[in-house]
């Protein structure tokens, strides 16, 4: 039997239908009346009683749910991203960029830390790195080519983030977590594609400190065996992306880890997502980048200028919010262009036709972008 809410008014209507069917010594219930004030008195009480009833079910239930299931709550990730140091003019000798150089947005709060240490070599101009940031949640993401700023300068030598930092991520919310506990039920049989597809996804990374640096957000599963029948049976290839690029080797051997299955610091046996005798192997995407080459123009009152940022923003963040294997489409550019407020019309150079991803496993990302 569902629990059904009463309100007031029902409980009151209630309460005077048994008055009248038990006793014919009450005989006035119209508002206002003796008797009917006094059923109304206890009915307030009641309707309250219901509500915190329902309010209770409605947060115990899922509550319950998540911890019969051991299914915790995402806590907040650090961001990270690639950033690129410059020097000019291209140095007789290495350039070392110290590990831990600390580098920001200019007045901002966060600062982003380099992993490695690392060097712009003798007659060369630039090094790529990445750099995390040292607090946690979306206040840490930005737009690109917004850190330039090396909080102790090294000589001739600048910095810049080419793609905006979206790594960040907040403490999950409830909705999030619905929807990833209904991916987490339909993967629960461990053996079918999804499954691995959502093992691998929950592989992640933290500093000393417990603090999430590196997360897959992306997996791709594929069975060499459907599309060619000379590959054997029982193997299958996970490829995993970390929504930057440059996914390192720890979050893949991770990702293996939980994908085959393994005995945690206590000794308890962890259960893995592929079927028994499945040979899964965890990889990092092949990144390919596409170029854009596009020619605005304005509409009346607007100034072409004005528009080259957001409109690289929107391009870049179409071409890195492509899954793995999915292919960036010409229209699609186009489209996000025109959704730009401002920009009256567009002609687009670069691509020339859609752009598939060149092998399997492969993750389209944001190259060169040239608008004018």
């Amino acid at each position: 039997m569902a629990f059904q809410i009463k309100d007031f008014l029902s409980i009151v209507a209630a309460m005077i239908n048994h008055a009248r069917g038990t006793t014919d010594k009450l005989t006035d219930f119209n508002v206002g009346s003796i008797n009917r004030t006094m059923m109304e008195s206890p009915a307030v009480e009641i309707d309250e009683l219901y509500q915190q009833m329902f309010i209770g079910l409605k947060e115990s239930i899922p509550t319950a749910i998540y911890l019969s299931f051991s299914f915790s709550r995402l806590p907040a990730s650090a961001a990270f991203t690639n950033v690129t140091f410059t020097a000019s003019p291209a140095p007789a000798q290495a350039i070392v960029i110290p590990a831990q150089t600390e580098i920001r947005v200019p007045g901002a709060t966060v600062s982003f830390f380099t992993d490695t240490q690392v060097q712009i070599p003798a007659a060369q101009t630039t090094v790529t790195v990445r750099a995390t940031a040292n607090t946690t949640g979306t206040v840490a993401n930005t737009l690109a080519n917004t850190i330039t700023e090396i909080l102790v300068p090294i000589s001739t030598v600048t910095v810049s983030n080419a793609n905006p930092v979206t790594s960040g991520t907040d403490t999950e919310t409830d909705d999030e977590r619905k929807v990833r506990f209904n991916q987490f039920i339909a993967a629960l049989s461990r053996g079918p594609l999804a499954s691995i597809e959502f093992g691998a996804r929950t592989a992640f990374l933290t500093d000393a400190s417990g603090n999430v640096t590196e997360r897959a957000t992306n997996a791709l599963v594929i069975e060499p065996y459907v599309t060619d029948n000379n590959q054997p049976l029982g193997y299958v290839d996970c490829y995993v992306y970390n929504g930057v690029g440059g996914t390192s080797a720890a979050l893949i051997a991770e990702a293996q880890k939980i994908v085959d299955g393994y005995t945690d610091a206590a000794g308890a046996r962890v259960m893995g997502w592929k079927a028994a005798g499945v040979i899964a192997t965890v990889q990092s995407v092949i990144e390919q980048q596409v170029e854009v080459t596009a020619v605005l123009a304005a509409e009346s009152g607007v100034l072409v200028s004005d528009l080259l940022t957001p409109v690289t923003d929107a391009i870049r963040a179409y071409l890195t919010a492509l899954d793995i294997g999915e292919t960036a489409v010409r229209a699609e550019i186009i489209r996000v262009i025109m959704a730009v407020d401002g920009v009256y019309n567009v002609t687009l150079s670069v691509p020339a036709a859609d752009v598939v991803p060149a092998a399997t496993g492969t993750k389209i990302l944001p190259g060169t972008i040239t608008v004018s």
